[in-house]
């Protein structure tokens, strides 16, 4: 009898995984690299969670960097990479909206900004969740989607816990969308149980309706430091606190509170917007690419650039003719030049395209990340009047080469700030900002300095990206506070603005009446008299788009139409209506053929037919 049970106590010890092990799983909350402090931190935490044999995962969720800087994502991976077991990496707003190549730098370093991990049958997902074109409204790009879909048609039976950068209260359009793929039931038929992990300091503002695990930062002022261990038990979770102190490493356990699940919705959303479009559409395509620019038009052709480096060129009736893959990033939009398509990555590649076959005409490597928009100015080269195409780099450079030889004409070194800005062009001038919104006027010529103009702000936001409207000898922007100024664009000086009225990043210039529209985040429409220097009238706009950011204005005679990032067009006329309603953000209105081209977020072009008075 006492040999079998010490077979028994044998074989028990050999096959340990007979009985169920504890695993944890480490979150690290904005270790904000950057600072000595942080980064002397970050490497104790390291020590620590590799003294603790239970951990099988470790997540790092937040601010990675301090600045954005590469030096930063470089010195944060040397530190994590010192961790025994595996870890993931999921940025925050720093890092997209700071860094050089809005956040690709953790593509480049980690392999992905989003990741699924399972831990037995349990599954941590991990999402980025930030939009380059409109960074204060959280969106899970059509390729996340993609990526969950897959992952949950894969996905068995547990429990699932998702990661998100934003904080809890931050704003996410289509998060809807994601709990909907997060519910798939299972193979056995019984759905998904869902929790949902945020980083949430602030507590006054938390909904209490969706159940959630909120995590504060890892790092604060003091030498003190903590993270986060998750455990995963058959009745739900329980959240322990590690956390350092003058007299040592204590752990402090919270039972969460998660009787109620993350409510499952049906598809009934999606539907109801479907039946709401009033305008009729001629053509609809489905790229199911990101389109994170504007379209160019010209010619009876479309081409588009999708936020992964596609290039596509579509006929008149909505077809594809043509696709190439740049395998970069590409923010700007792309320019099309008599036969030619021009397009730039944010890696620093500048491409020619023949548009009638879509074969590569030139390429060439700039050296330096390309953030700014591109722009064709007129020039004269070598005894000839040519094109040259500009735009501005991360180092703060200026260039311009010629357009059909890609030869560099003139660089300007002088500017020495990140330029993520429009770019424009007027006889023999070339206009852009720099990151903290001063105003460069080149001449194309030569790139020579003309003048620069800046003004100081209550608020910084390195996304923003003013409109550049000229007019006469007048160029118009808007600074980050939502002020408008009115330049001499001869000589760079203040002629007036208009300060709190709290407009967004999108004029429209009426010529013949000499008016501006603005969109203002008070939800208005605003009407501003270039001649009076004034706001004329003000338009409100309906409560539904309240909290909604204007993409999009485009004037067709007397009718104004209006985008929003909740997939909507409003028509302003006499009334005003919805006559669109689409999924995803809208990115441009183009008049096209006598018809209204809606370009939205997810790569669906649509062509709607307009009503008769306004063609």
């Amino acid at each position: 009898m006492k040999s079998i049970f010490y077979l028994f106590s044998f074989l028990l010890c050999a096959t340990g995984f007979i009985l169920p092990q504890e695993s944890l799983t480490a979150i690290i909350t904005n270790p904000q690299i950057g600072l000595e402090t942080n980064a002397e931190k970050l490497i104790e935490v390291v020590e620590d969670i590799n003294n603790r044999d239970s951990i099988s995962l470790v997540v790092v969720m937040g601010n990675i960097t301090a600045n954005g800087k590469f030096d930063e994502f470089l010195w944060a991976q040397e530190i994590l990479d010192g961790l025994r077991v595996p870890y993931n990496v999921i940025g925050g707003e720093k890092d997209y909206t700071l860094s050089e190549g809005k956040g690709n730098e953790i593509k480049l370093i980690w392999g992905d900004d989003k990741f699924f991990h399972y831990v037995n049958k349990d599954v941590f997902i991990g999402l980025n969740t930030f939009n380059p074109v409109y960074d204060s409204k959280g969106y899970y790009d059509i390729e996340t989607r993609f990526f969950l879909h897959q992952i949950m048609n894969e996905h068995l039976n547990g429990q699932i816990i998702l990661i998100r950068n934003y904080n809890y209260s931050k704003q996410i359009s289509n998060w809807e969308e994601i709990v909907d793929y997060l519910a798939i039931p299972s193979r056995k038929k019984s759905s998904n149980s869902i929790n949902l992990i945020a980083i949430d300091e602030d507590k006054a503002k938390r909904k209490t309706e969706m159940p959630y695990i909120a995590l504060s930062n890892s790092f604060g002022d003091k030498e003190e430091w903590k993270y986060f261990l998750i455990k995963i038990k058959k009745s739900g979770l329980s959240k322990l606190e590690v956390y350092k102190l003058k007299d040592g490493i204590k752990v402090k356990e919270e039972v969460l509170n998660i009787s109620e699940r993350l409510p499952i919705r049906s598809t009934q959303v999606n539907e109801e917007k479907e039946f709401q479009n009033s305008a009729t559409a001629i053509w609809n395509i489905k790229l199911q690419k990101s389109i994170a620019v504007i379209p160019s038009i010209n010619n009876n052709k479309i081409c588009l650039t999708s936020k992964y480096g596609s290039i596509i060129c579509l006929d008149n009736h909505g077809k594809i003719l043509w696709e190439f893959e740049t395998n970069g990033t590409i923010y700007s939009f792309p320019i099309i030049e008599k036969d030619l398509v021009v397009a730039a990555t944010n890696e620093g590649d500048l491409f020619t395209i023949n548009i009638n076959t879509g074969n590569l005409f030139q390429v060439i490597g700039i050296g330096e990340t390309i953030t700014s928009d591109i722009a064709l100015v007129d020039i004269e080269y070598k005894g000839m009047q040519t094109k040259g195409i500009c735009f501005g780099t991360a180092e703060g450079n200026f260039y311009c080469y010629e357009l059909y030889s890609l030869e560099l004409i003139w660089w300007n070194n002088g500017i020495k700030k990140l330029i993520n800005s429009s770019v424009i062009s007027t006889k023999g001038k070339v206009l852009f900002q720099d990151k903290e919104g001063t105003l460069y006027c080149l001449s194309s010529d030569n790139g020579v300095l003309l003048w620069k103009w800046g003004t100081k702000t209550k608020v910084y936001n390195p996304l923003f990206k003013s409109e550049l409207v000229i007019n006469n000898n007048s160029i118009y922007f808007l600074d980050f506070d939502g002020d408008l100024h009115c330049i001499d664009l001869l000589l760079g000086t203040d002629k007036w603005h208009i300060r709190n009225i709290e407009a967004t990043f999108l004029m429209e210039l009426n010529k013949l009446k000499g008016e501006l529209l603005l969109h203002s985040s008070k939800n208005e429409l605003l009407t501003v008299s270039l001649k009076k220097e004034k706001v004329m009238k003000k338009v409100k706009l309906p409560y539904e788009l309240k909290d909604e950011i204007a993409t999009n204005i485009l004037s067709i005679d007397k009718n104004l139409f209006i985008g929003f990032t909740n997939g909507s067009v409003y028509e302003i006329s006499k009334t005003t209506k919805n006559i669109f309603l689409g999924f995803a953000p809208i990115i441009s209105l183009d008049k096209f053929n006598n018809s209204l081209l809606v370009t939205d977020y997810d790569g669906n072009i649509t062509l709607l037919n307009l009503p008769k008075e306004t063609k």
